[in-house]
């Protein structure tokens, strides 16, 4: 089973054995010191597997025991060659394709990029054109330090670029900036913002406060209306004796909650649109070899939708073929609409809702009571109620009096 890929390239032929005495033949091929293998006998004849010398060392043993050899079969390598000997474009294509092969090893023939998630690769493909690294061009052309200063100083909010090439893939890896430039005082140097208050932004009932800067203005149990000030960003300034000396303004800031009702309405019509595919009625094929393209298409304009799949062959991991195919299939679509059954209107009803919930927990809010109802008409499904909620209030605002006290310098 080992030998067996090296026998490939050795020259061995079946023979049969005829007439006279096989046995006195394989003793006699035996003290020679002759391998013959795969022997077996069928009917009359008997078999065996040996090489090219080993037939030509075994014919005065044949003779000797008035054995007929008759090669029936010949296979390996050397037998394939001399068959083959007089068609030169056999070898002429071999060496050709070869010659491609190391040819295209040497060239660029795809960029990929990994950690990209605002800036896209045909961003980066735009701007390597603009320094002629585009597919096809020599491999030993392309300086990997140029082409990071370049993405450096196309793009600020890149934190981190390697370029590298990868047998014949240019590989781009970024790592960006998690916060856009500008978004905090810091990226642009902007000063502190103004002093702010937290006012309500529904009406509840308080139902505990907690103040880590600013001046309360409501108590536990006390009853606001939405745009109330609940924590000021004023916090007046008293001197020894108790006299007021000025104002300090402040960012207001605290854990304030607070028990408040929200209305919850939600209606969808009780029927539904099904969309299935046609029967394919455009078909269209594409060739890309480098940046060139080639498209071959029957009927893509009449098509509402076209599913595509695309190829870019590999020899190797590391080595893109310098082509590509498309093939893209267009059909009609058609719609149907069906009234919904009742496990699906509840199962609709049961989705919205928990999806209600989860965007209340997102923000930190619980339910305390809830009185919603379902209204199934003929054509409209509704929820419709009021819910008691238990959790956070207060927004900020920009102090008004801070505001005035500028205006009247």
């Amino acid at each position: 089973m080992i030998l067996k890929p090296i026998r490939v390239f050795s020259a061995e032929v079946l023979v049969e054995l005829r007439g006279g005495s096989p046995e006195r033949f394989l003793n006699l091929c035996a003290a020679r010191g002759l391998f013959l293998r795969k022997v077996r006998r069928e009917s009359e004849v008997c078999q065996c597997v040996m090489t090219a010398e080993e037939y030509l060392a075994c014919r005065p043993m044949a003779r000797k025991s008035c054995v007929r050899l008759h090669v029936a079969r010949r296979r390996g390598l050397p037998f394939l060659l001399f068959r083959y000997r007089r068609r030169w474009g056999i070898p002429a294509g071999a060496f050709l394709a070869l010659g491609i092969l190391l040819f295209c090893s040497t060239r660029l023939w795809n960029i990929e990029l990994t950690g990209g998630s605002r800036h896209t690769l045909d961003q980066f493909t735009a701007l390597f054109a603009e320094y002629q690294v585009e597919a096809g061009m020599p491999l030993d052309e392309i300086v990997c330090g140029d082409l990071e200063e370049a993405i450096r100083n196309a793009y600020p909010d890149i934190l981190w670029v390697s370029v590298q090439k990868s047998g014949c893939i240019l590989k781009v890896q970024v790592r960006e900036n998690e916060r856009w430039p500008g978004e905090t005082a810091a990226d642009g140097g902007a000063p502190s913002a103004p002093a702010t208050d937290l006012v309500a932004e529904t009406d509840g009932i308080i139902d505990q406060i907690v103040t880590r800067q600013g001046t309360p203005l409501v108590a536990a149990g006390d009853a606001v209306t939405a745009g109330q000030v609940l924590v000021s960003g004023i916090v007046p300034m008293e001197d020894d004796a108790g006299e007021a000396t000025g104002s300090l303004f402040v960012h207001a800031d605290a854990d304030i909650t607070a028990v408040t009702v929200e209305e919850f309405h939600w209606e969808r019509e009780v029927t539904a649109e099904t969309t299935d595919f046609g029967m394919p009625s455009a078909l269209a094929l594409s060739l890309s070899v480098g940046s060139q393209r080639v498209t071959l298409s029957l009927g893509e304009e009449s098509a509402q939708v076209m599913l595509s799949s695309w190829c870019s062959p590999k020899l190797f991991s590391y080595f893109s073929l310098p082509f590509s195919c498309e093939l893209r299939v267009g059909s009609s679509l058609i719609y149907t609409r069906r009234f919904l059954t009742e496990a699906e209107i509840e199962a609709l009803c049961e989705e919205e809702w928990e999806e209600y919930t989860e965007n209340l927990q997102e923000k930190g809010m619980q339910i305390q009571e809830k009185d919603v109802k379902v209204t199934v008409g003929n054509l409209w499904l509704r929820m419709d109620g009021t819910v008691t909620l238990l959790g956070p209030i207060g927004e900020e605002k920009a102090s008004e009096e801070q505001t005035e006290e500028k205006e009247n310098e």
